[in-house]
């Protein structure tokens, strides 16, 4: 009879253990498994939103940087434009004139030239144009030079400040003479301003 219980608990303790790894292999170790790969997935999906998001914060940088270069681009086309625009430098000549309460005597563009070399222009010395040392991207082919003498009148501190402005506008005109006496009648002096505007093909 002992032996016949201890055979039955023998068994019986098989059941039990067969039945645990049966409960092993069906239910946890499955769900062990399932629990590692939603890890590594979720892991796999973090390093992926970080590497998204690094993205689009350098797109958006890139964005804001050629939103900058692009105004940046405006600004130079206005100060060195890619035509002459006569017209345009006459009227903003004007209206500076007019802010500053300066009258405008004359405006006289000279002829244009094809840029040579920091040594001169056309015959014209280095020393009258000022220019130094260039880009070596500017040449006789797109950089071209227009001397332009302003004549106006007015009372000094108008005048002075004119020629601030003017110099100092959104076009470049570099003035490297500057030739002033008084007026025969008042307070007021006459200026007359020389120098030059550019254009550069791009």
């Amino acid at each position: 009879m002992s032996i016949d219980i201890r055979i039955w608990g023998a068994a019986s303790g098989a059941a039990v253990v067969a039945l645990l790894a049966g409960g092993w292999f069906v239910g946890v170790q499955p769900a062990l498994a399932s629990a590692t790969e939603s890890a590594q997935t979720a892991s796999s999906v973090d390093a992926q939103n970080t590497a998204t998001t690094a993205r689009i914060a350098s797109l958006s940088k890139a964005a804001a940087k050629s939103d900058a270069l692009e105004a940046e681009n405006a600004k130079l086309l206005k100060s060195v434009p890619t035509i002459l625009k006569p017209n345009t430098f006459i009227r903003r000549i004007n209206e500076v004139a007019a802010l500053d309460s300066v009258d405008v005597v004359s405006i006289s563009p000279g002829d244009s030239a094809a840029y040579t070399a920091p040594e001169g222009i056309s015959g014209v010395g280095a020393s009258s144009l000022a220019l130094g040392t260039t880009d070596p991207a500017i040449s006789a082919a797109n950089f071209t030079v227009v001397p332009v003498t302003v004549a106006i009148s007015g009372q000094p501190d108008a005048v002075l400040q004119f020629t601030h402005d003017i110099q100092n506008d959104e076009r470049v005109f570099a003035i490297n003479s500057v030739q002033t006496s008084k007026s025969d009648t008042g307070s007021g002096v006459s200026s007359t301003l020389s120098g030059f505007i550019y254009t550069l093909k791009r």
